[in-house]
């Protein structure tokens, strides 16, 4: 399941995201989607992690 939304970056950071897509030969949607959800998988187990120590 997906859900569409619209988000607005700082000008700095769609360059930055652009030049990462495009070097990966992707589109920038496709690429920062990936880029939350691993950043979302790692900051959670982290947390997670440090609960349990």
């Amino acid at each position: 399941m997906s859900t569409l939304i619209t988000i607005t970056l700082p000008d700095e950071i769609y360059q930055r995201a652009q030049r990462f897509a495009k070097l990966a030969n992707r589109d920038v949607a496709s690429f920062l989607t990936d880029t939350i959800q691993h950043y979302v998988f790692v900051k959670t187990n982290l947390e997670a992690f440090a609960l349990i120590n």
